[in-house]
């Protein structure tokens, strides 16, 4: 089938990855584009916001996060300003390959940690798998 000559029912009836694959036509740019379009819009929409029972149930699994203020929140100690500073300047590099930004707050040799998912106005799968991360990055550290 040629992309060009697809109806809008076409385009629900087939999978995005399909469609990508019949691009070859003078429109396959735009076909491409939506494609790419559904199909990042289903990976998003796996991180809608958890209920609160299922942030308790996460919450329990990970040690010393609490949930306050719409967010899940850690405080970590280090030996000295220069640790938390080497801690924060590493878990920016995470956080950035994740694409999901936490709120950090620096007092001298202790760091707090605060994520949501804003796009979510909650707590998402998004928030745990950070936090998994800071835990991973701090076990490495200290």
């Amino acid at each position: 089938m040629n992309v060009a000559q697809n109806t809008s029912e076409d385009w629900n009836s087939e999978p995005p990855f399909k469609r990508a694959v019949f691009c070859y036509t003078s429109s396959s740019i735009y076909v491409f584009k939506k494609a790419i379009f559904e199909v990042n819009w289903q990976i998003e929409n796996i991180f809608m916001s958890l209920t609160s029972g299922q942030i308790q149930e996460k919450l329990d699994a990970i040690r010393g996060w609490v949930f306050i203020d719409g967010k899940i929140q850690k405080t970590y100690s280090f030996s000295d300003f220069m640790k938390a500073m080497e801690y924060i300047n590493k878990l920016a590099i995470i956080a950035e390959h994740l694409d999901h930004h936490p709120d950090i707050h620096v007092r001298y040799n202790k760091v707090t940690i605060a994520t949501s998912t804003h796009d979510e106005d909650g707590i998402t799968d998004k928030d745990f798998k950070l936090a998994k991360e800071c835990e991973q990055l701090a076990v490495d550290m200290i």
